[in-house]
């Protein structure tokens, strides 16, 4: 196996370091951070905070926004009426996709749906 800088320079700087001495024998991170002394404490044991409780839901408004009950205008708008004309003109049962194709000016030769219902209808 070859080894190449920057690992090699590691590695050479590791062999060349001298001995650390072993760290001092002590309370563990977890342990000291639980006896850290609060400032302006009495230097006891830290305690833990008690559980934060759930963010309340928002209160709901006393009125509904449009000011009418149900929060629906007295009046449908206009672009609504639109609306209800072409939920007329649409079928009662499910789409038929090959029909809706040939109404709207037929599938790209190479879609899905032109496979579909060259199968379906041998169109």
């Amino acid at each position: 196996m070859t080894v190449r800088a920057p690992a090699l320079e590691a590695l050479e700087a590791l062999e060349t370091a001298p001995e650390r001495p072993a760290a001092p024998a002590g309370p563990a991170p977890a342990q000291r951070s639980a006896q850290r002394p609060v400032p302006g404490g009495s230097g006891g044991p830290v305690q833990e905070a008690p559980p934060v409780p759930d963010i309340p839901e928002p209160p709901r408004a006393a009125e509904p926004v449009s000011g009418h009950p149900g929060g629906r205008p007295r009046h449908p708008r206009p672009d609504a009426e639109a609306k209800r004309e072409l939920i007329r003109k649409l079928p009662v049962r499910p789409a038929d996709v090959c029909a809706l194709g040939r109404r709207h000016g037929q599938w790209h030769s190479d879609s899905p749906e032109a496979r579909i219902c060259s199968g379906v209808h041998g169109d």
